[in-house]
């Protein structure tokens, strides 16, 4: 009678590491070393590097032809769009690896607006432990700059289509991260 109850906890253990084991594996990745390059119509390049082996792997460079405007340790995106009149680009990113959700540079490669992931800095549609961070429609995105040319108060005017299919301003969604 011991036997049969030691050897039922025992499976009851094994289960359940068994079952912890899978949710575990529910949000697992593996990061690899690889570069992207994404060209503009204006001449600006922007490399995202990911070294998978250092401590900060993720790594962002923006050129204008070979000269070198901006290094950006720890960002990294998805999907980038440039404004119609080449003075503004917009990194987007639904993964929480490297914490940075949207940029705004301007064509000289300076941040002008950055919002990081957080609980509850943006609406989500969906949200793992540690990768996915849905907040855009990423099979289309729609980055419109409806008049958001060049300027400080550009940035109010451009606009993304959330995961939710609404069309909404960046500049809210900034603001919003940073009131949370």
């Amino acid at each position: 009678m011991k036997i049969s109850r030691a050897f039922s906890k025992f499976g009851i253990a094994a289960c359940l590491l068994s079952f912890a084991s899978s949710l575990a594996l529910a949000d697992t990745w593996r990061l690899k070393d690889y570069e992207e390059e994404f060209k503009f119509k204006s001449g600006i390049r922007i490399l995202q590097i990911t070294r998978a082996r250092e401590n900060l792997p993720f790594h962002l460079k923006i050129y204008n032809g070979n000269q070198l405007l901006a290094d950006y340790p720890g960002f990294s995106f998805d999907y980038f769009a440039e404004s119609p009149d080449d003075k503004l680009i917009v990194g987007l990113s639904n993964s929480g690896l490297a914490n940075t959700a949207i940029a705004v540079f301007d064509h000289y490669g300076s941040l002008q607006a950055l919002a990081l992931h957080g609980i509850e800095s943006f609406d989500y549609c969906e949200m793992s432990i540690t990768v996915r961070r849905q907040w855009y429609d990423e099979k289309n995105p729609n980055v419109r700059f409806d008049g958001a040319f060049g300027s400080d108060n550009g940035i109010r005017k451009i606009t993304v289509r959330n995961c939710h299919g609404e069309q909404v301003r960046l500049f809210d969604v900034i603001e919003k991260s940073y009131r949370n």
